[in-house]
């Protein structure tokens, strides 16, 4: 099985959003952590893995997953320690983070959409998503024959703390699948799981590209 992406040239780039701290830390309560790629090993980027609650939430506060572009117009360079030293040291009541909103569902609409286009996707949240073929067979079709006909249901999850994309077959454990289940129709299945995470893995590339690609303009 095929699927290969429709998307256009032009880069899906995230949003470049300033945040201002008004409190340095430890009162302004941020903890920054560091996303290592699941493909290369290397480290990708900083994020926000906490924040005080006194933050709303706003488009201008902090959100879990915010990806640090710079701290005061200071890049850290994938540091930790260096990123929590520019809040530290930073002077007066304010601190200014340049931020990629790589976590806003409207980016991550557009990128789940751009590359699994043979499928329907909804969003229950901004985390995950639902997607279900678009030349999936009627549940009748699929009960009755399951030889020749696989209904499938995946779900792609993604973890704000930690950068990780994930996906789950939703349809693993069901009547068809459990009881006359055939070798064609487990060929069926073990081809459009290999098809659906080589997909998911070029998104995931597609995402450090385009990361990279933002982290440039804004820090131009």
């Amino acid at each position: 099985m095929t699927n290969q992406s429709n998307a256009s040239a032009s880069p899906i780039l995230p949003a470049v959003v300033t945040l201002t701290v008004t409190n340095k830390p430890p009162s302004c309560g941020i903890e920054i952590g560091r996303t290592v790629s699941s493909m290369s090993g290397n480290p990708t980027c900083l994020r926000i893995v906490s924040f005080n609650v006194c933050y709303s939430q706003t488009e201008d506060d902090p959100h879990l997953g915010d990806e640090i572009v710079s701290i005061n117009n200071v890049d850290p360079k994938n540091s930790v320690d260096a990123a929590m030293k520019l809040l530290a040291d930073a002077k007066g009541n304010t601190v200014e983070m340049q931020v990629l909103r790589t976590n806003a569902q409207v980016y991550r609409e557009a990128l789940v959409s751009s590359r699994f286009y043979e499928y329907s996707v909804q969003f229950e949240s901004s985390n995950k998503a639902i997607l279900k073929p678009k030349d999936n067979p009627s549940m009748l079709k699929a009960t009755l024959a399951p030889m020749y006909f696989t209904r499938f249901k995946y779900s792609i999850t993604f973890d704000d703390r930690t950068g990780a994309v994930s996906f789950e077959d939703l349809y693993a454990i069901t009547f068809n699948r459990s009881n006359g289940a055939t070798p064609q129709q487990q060929q069926r299945i073990q081809d459009r799981h290999h098809a659906f995470r080589s997909q998911l893995e070029k998104m995931e590339a597609t995402m450090e590209h385009n990361r990279e690609e933002a982290r440039k303009l804004a820090l131009s």
